[in-house]
């Protein structure tokens, strides 16, 4: 975007492509959370819709199934089969016994017009009664039926298996078995026989038929041993649903999709709640989500549309603010050559037309701006001399100066001329070319000549005594700091005081700081005048703004040059003197931006 911007584009297009360009990705943006969020949602509304379908399916399938367990437990419960059996047992060729045992079962069997064969059958394989069966060991010999005897408990479902009816229309057909155990009623260890249901497998495919809703639905129904139970597989000859079934069955799901031959299919898992088995339903996820696919189509088109109708929106935006730009670039040209007036009719009641009034006020006052700048300037060249006529003056008393000692010395006036030579160096160390930093040293002996002048003047009424650290000698520092402080000292700390006072200077290194100390033996100052003090050093205005001013310029003075961690701190004791700190960095060349 950055180097879109740096292109030599004009700001139409400019502000034309940056529209465009957010819409675009804000209209993506949006399109494609839309989509990703109601697509979540409908398909998952669908794939609940179908799984409710396939546990509806399924149960149906465990309603037959239940229904035929119920009619196994009602024939092993009958008083009159059950008394039969007993007699059959005591005497096989009973044949009126036999008779009443075919009429109680087939009562049960033609209730249920699903159910192909009722047999009645020991453990030892002995069939004890089979409906239009020869009693022979027919189905005992089956794969469905060793399974059974493999198996643990006392019923049982077999798999799909051929039904066991021979020389009827039920001769050939798909049938399950379901088998039970029969105990004595009056001695429920004693076993007696076992029941086997044989019941026609079209039922079940029949309840599994209403999943498929169109002909690439495919079911699979199997036991706890992934046994194929039921199936519709014959929908998709190219998935060897056996081989697939372990990798499906591992994952504990209620909905997934997986890839077959390339295409993907949505799979569908429910669990009957009375019996081991489990269905598992194969839905082609193009054709379900149909919904999904038209939706993405949808969003589509009605982002291409956006963007269309943002696009002409901002046509007209970027003219209504560059067609008024151009107009004010026209005036600007104009007024770059001379010429103040100019205007440009500019009606857009925004910015735009605020700036315009600007512009024009702006060429109606330049002329008299570029009047005013040049007496500005004649003012300006009269302040320079008027400053160079003031350093000149302060050069002409050191000189007249300088003059008096001469003659002092000639005259043998010692004293005098001492107290010239002081104040000489005093307004020459004052000077110090205009540069507001001068190094330590010409601080310190700045200050000596203003002590000596001092000594002169109060008659030596005081003594000093100066300490400093010859390491700090060249170091820069503020100029005329030191004055300010010792005259204060001298003005208000010795004027009641009877006999002769001092002041102590030392200067000290302290890590990469100066510590500047003045100490005097005055007279101190009282809780009230040091409170005001403080209230002057931290900028607070005072009732009596001439007390302590020359020290809190020394103090302003250094903050403003070095920062608020440095400047002038105190300590005073009534009646046993004050003692001023100046800290300040350590600085090696004068600060040339503030010089």
């Amino acid at each position: 975007m950055r180097s879109i911007l740096r292109w030599n584009l004009t700001i139409n297009r400019k502000i034309l492509i940056g529209f465009l360009a957010v819409i675009c990705i804000c209209v993506a943006a949006i399109t494609t959370i839309a989509y990703e969020q109601i697509s979540r949602i409908v398909e998952n509304k669908i794939s609940l819709y179908n799984q409710q379908v396939v546990n509806k399916s399924l149960d149906n399938v465990e309603f037959y199934l239940q229904d035929v367990a119920e009619l196994a437990k009602n024939i092993s419960v009958d008083d009159q089969i059950l008394d039969d059996i007993h007699t059959i047992k005591a005497n096989e060729q009973d044949s009126k016994t036999r008779q009443l045992l075919d009429n109680a079962v087939k009562k049960y069997q033609f209730l249920k017009s699903y159910i192909t064969d009722i047999s009645l059958f020991e453990e030892n394989d002995r069939i004890v009664y089979s409906f239009d069966y020869d009693y022979k060991n027919v189905f005992f010999q089956d794969e469905w039926y060793k399974s059974y005897e493999q198996s643990s408990g006392d019923s049982y479902f077999s798999s799909i298996h051929t039904s066991i009816i021979r020389g009827t229309s039920l001769e050939g057909i798909e049938t399950l078995t379901y088998i039970k155990k029969a105990y004595d009623l009056a001695d429920p260890t004693q076993y007696l026989f076992t029941v086997a249901i044989e019941m026609d497998a079209k039922i079940l495919n029949n309840a599994l038929r209403q999943l498929d809703s169109s002909d690439d639905w495919g079911t699979v129904v199997y036991n706890s041993n992934r046994q194929i139970m039921l199936q519709q597989t014959e929908l998709y000859p190219q998935i060897d649903v056996a081989k697939l079934l372990p990798s499906v069955t591992d994952n504990d799901f209620r909905h997934d999709s997986i890839r077959l031959q390339g295409q993907r299919y949505l799979v569908l898992k429910s669990s009957m709640s009375k019996y081991d088995w489990q269905l598992i339903s194969f839905a082609p996820y193009d054709k379900i989500m149909w919904e999904v696919s038209s939706l993405r189509y949808y969003l589509i088109i009605a982002g291409i549309i956006c963007i269309l109708l943002a696009a002409v929106i901002s046509i007209f935006i970027s003219k209504g603010i560059t067609v008024p730009l151009a107009k004010l670039m026209n005036v600007i040209r104009e007024m770059e050559k001379g010429n103040f007036k100019v205007q440009a009719d500019i009606r857009s009641g925004d910015e735009i037309e605020r700036l315009n009034g600007v512009l024009i006020r702006m060429s109606n006052g330049m002329e008299n701006l570029i009047e005013r700048n040049i007496q500005e300037e004649k003012l300006k060249r009269k302040a320079e001399l008027t400053a160079l006529q003031a350093q000149i003056n302060p050069h002409f008393l050191y000189n007249t100066l300088e003059s008096m000692n001469w003659f002092a010395v000639r005259k043998k006036e010692m004293e005098i001329s001492d107290v010239l030579t002081n104040l000489g160096k005093f307004f020459r160390i004052s000077l110090s070319n205009g540069s507001p930093f001068i190094p330590l040293h010409q601080e310190i002996e700045h200050i000596r000549s203003y002590l000596n002048i001092q000594k002169f003047r109060y008659s030596n009424r005081f003594e000093s005594e100066i300490e400093v650290a010859p390491e700090a000698l060249n170091y820069y520092i503020p100029k005329l700091i030191l004055q300010p402080i010792v005259e204060n000292s001298l003005l208000h700390a010795f004027k009641d005081q009877g006999g002769k006072g001092s002041v102590r200077i030392s200067v000290a290194e302290q890590g990469n700081d100066i510590a500047i100390v003045v100490a005097d033996d005055g007279c101190g100052l009282n809780e009230e005048q040091q409170s005001k003090l403080r209230e002057s050093l931290s900028g607070s205005k005072t009732n009596d703004p001439a007390k302590g001013y020359g020290l809190r310029n020394v103090h302003d003075r250094i903050q403003l040059s070095f920062g608020v961690l440095y400047g002038l701190s105190f300590e005073s004791t009534l009646g046993e003197g004050t003692v001023i700190r100046l800290l300040l960095p350590q600085v090696e060349q004068p600060p040339l931006e503030l010089t």
